[in-house]
Protein backbone atom coordinates (compact mmCIF):
# COMPACT_ATOMS: atom_id res chain seq x y z
CA UNK A 1 0.00 0.00 0.00
CA UNK A 2 1.01 3.65 -0.10
CA UNK A 3 0.97 6.24 -2.99
CA UNK A 4 2.78 6.31 -5.77
CA UNK A 5 5.62 7.94 -5.07
CA UNK A 6 6.71 5.52 -2.15
CA UNK A 7 5.64 2.52 -4.24
CA UNK A 8 8.44 4.25 -6.62
CA UNK A 9 10.97 4.53 -4.79
CA UNK A 10 10.34 1.07 -2.59
CA UNK A 11 10.55 -0.39 -6.46
CA UNK A 12 13.57 1.42 -6.95
CA UNK A 13 15.84 0.14 -3.57
CA UNK A 14 13.73 -3.26 -4.14
CA UNK A 15 14.93 -3.84 -8.19
CA UNK A 16 18.78 -2.32 -6.55
CA UNK A 17 18.58 -5.35 -3.82
CA UNK A 18 17.33 -7.98 -6.40
CA UNK A 19 19.95 -7.26 -8.77
CA UNK A 20 22.91 -7.38 -6.17
CA UNK A 21 21.85 -10.28 -4.59
CA UNK A 22 21.18 -12.08 -8.34
CA UNK A 23 24.99 -10.97 -9.13
CA UNK A 24 26.02 -12.51 -5.84
CA UNK A 25 24.05 -16.19 -6.45
CA UNK A 26 25.13 -16.85 -9.77
CA UNK A 27 28.01 -18.46 -8.40
CA UNK A 28 25.93 -20.88 -6.17
CA UNK A 29 24.76 -24.33 -7.40
CA UNK A 30 21.23 -23.10 -7.72
CA UNK A 31 22.20 -19.55 -9.61
CA UNK A 32 20.15 -16.61 -9.21
CA UNK A 33 16.65 -18.37 -9.43
CA UNK A 34 15.25 -17.74 -5.91
CA UNK A 35 15.92 -13.62 -6.84
CA UNK A 36 14.09 -13.62 -10.10
CA UNK A 37 11.25 -15.48 -8.38
CA UNK A 38 11.16 -12.98 -6.45
CA UNK A 39 11.20 -10.45 -8.71
CA UNK A 40 8.27 -11.90 -10.21
CA UNK A 41 6.19 -12.28 -6.79
CA UNK A 42 6.86 -8.72 -6.51
CA UNK A 43 5.96 -8.02 -9.78
CA UNK A 44 2.50 -10.43 -9.26
CA UNK A 45 1.81 -8.04 -5.95
CA UNK A 46 2.31 -4.41 -7.72
CA UNK A 47 -0.53 -6.00 -10.35
CA UNK A 48 -2.67 -6.14 -7.53
CA UNK A 49 -2.83 -2.44 -7.21
CA UNK A 50 -6.10 -0.42 -7.49
CA UNK A 51 -3.85 2.30 -9.90
CA UNK A 52 -3.08 0.08 -12.78
CA UNK A 53 -1.73 3.72 -14.91
CA UNK A 54 1.41 3.47 -12.48
CA UNK A 55 2.10 0.22 -11.53
CA UNK A 56 1.94 -1.62 -14.67
CA UNK A 57 4.96 0.15 -15.74
CA UNK A 58 6.63 -1.13 -12.54
CA UNK A 59 5.39 -4.39 -12.25
CA UNK A 60 6.67 -4.67 -15.71
CA UNK A 61 10.19 -3.76 -14.38
CA UNK A 62 9.88 -6.57 -12.18
CA UNK A 63 8.90 -8.89 -15.00
CA UNK A 64 11.67 -7.64 -17.35
CA UNK A 65 13.93 -8.74 -14.61
CA UNK A 66 12.31 -12.01 -13.74
CA UNK A 67 13.01 -13.31 -17.39
CA UNK A 68 10.83 -16.50 -16.45
CA UNK A 69 8.36 -17.38 -18.96
CA UNK A 70 5.16 -16.42 -17.27
CA UNK A 71 6.74 -12.81 -16.68
CA UNK A 72 7.51 -12.19 -20.28
CA UNK A 73 3.77 -13.05 -20.84
CA UNK A 74 3.04 -10.55 -18.19
CA UNK A 75 5.25 -8.11 -19.66
CA UNK A 76 3.98 -8.73 -23.30
CA UNK A 77 0.40 -8.47 -21.66
CA UNK A 78 1.20 -4.83 -20.23
CA UNK A 79 3.03 -3.70 -23.11
CA UNK A 80 -0.28 -4.96 -25.43
CA UNK A 81 -2.18 -2.99 -22.80
CA UNK A 82 -0.44 0.34 -22.55
CA UNK A 83 -0.45 0.59 -27.10
CA UNK A 84 -4.22 0.27 -26.50
CA UNK A 85 -4.65 2.98 -24.20
CA UNK A 86 -1.99 5.03 -25.89
CA UNK A 87 -3.85 4.55 -29.55
CA UNK A 88 -7.29 5.25 -27.70
CA UNK A 89 -5.41 8.34 -25.94
CA UNK A 90 -4.53 9.68 -29.22
CA UNK A 91 -7.82 9.23 -31.35
CA UNK A 92 -9.40 11.14 -28.09
CA UNK A 93 -6.63 13.63 -28.98
CA UNK A 94 -7.78 14.02 -32.62
CA UNK A 95 -11.22 14.27 -31.60
CA UNK A 96 -10.94 16.83 -29.24
CA UNK A 97 -8.35 18.64 -31.87
CA UNK A 98 -11.48 18.25 -34.57
CA UNK A 99 -13.79 19.71 -32.24
CA UNK A 100 -11.75 22.63 -31.14
CA UNK A 101 -10.81 23.31 -35.29
CA UNK A 102 -14.80 23.45 -35.89
CA UNK A 103 -15.27 25.31 -33.16
CA UNK A 104 -12.42 27.75 -34.54
CA UNK A 105 -14.03 27.83 -38.20
CA UNK A 106 -17.55 28.70 -37.40
CA UNK A 107 -16.43 31.58 -34.81
CA UNK A 108 -14.23 32.83 -37.73
CA UNK A 109 -17.16 32.49 -39.83
CA UNK A 110 -18.92 34.67 -37.40
CA UNK A 111 -16.67 37.07 -36.86
CA UNK A 112 -16.30 37.45 -40.83
CA UNK A 113 -20.07 37.85 -41.02
CA UNK A 114 -20.37 40.58 -38.19
CA UNK A 115 -17.33 42.15 -39.49
CA UNK A 116 -18.71 42.56 -43.14
CA UNK A 117 -22.12 43.76 -41.63
CA UNK A 118 -20.58 46.31 -39.72
CA UNK A 119 -18.34 47.57 -42.97
CA UNK A 120 -21.34 47.71 -44.45
CA UNK A 121 -23.21 49.61 -41.95
CA UNK A 122 -20.34 52.22 -42.03
CA UNK A 123 -20.30 52.56 -45.46
CA UNK A 124 -16.47 50.89 -46.32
Amino acid sequence: TGNIGELGKASTQSLEKLRSAALWMKYLPSGDKPVRDRAEHRGDTIMKRPDPTFTQGQAMIYYEFAGSPKAKDMAAHIKQNSDVSQRAMEKAGESMKGMFNQKSEAEQKQFDKKKADLEKELGF
